[in-house]
């Protein structure tokens, strides 16, 4: 499969993303696609408190991991 081919996922929000510190050991979010992909990725650009006014950082992010 080539690199256009292949599945990333990026995860962009708040702590319903970016949330291991509440998952008390468990699986936080980006584990749970990271675990099927088998021949993709997924990225947490999500953090925790994030808000509506920071999406445009986000968004920037995106564009590079991409």
């Amino acid at each position: 499969m080539t690199q256009q081919n292949r599945v990333h996922i990026a995860l962009l929000g708040d702590s319903i993303f970016d949330n291991a510190s509440y998952t008390q050991g468990g699986p936080d979010v980006v584990a749970q696609p990271r675990s099927i992909l088998v021949t993709g990725r997924a990225t947490l650009l999500a953090v925790d408190g994030a808000v509506c006014e920071g999406i445009h950082e986000s968004v920037w992010k995106v564009q590079e991991v991409v």
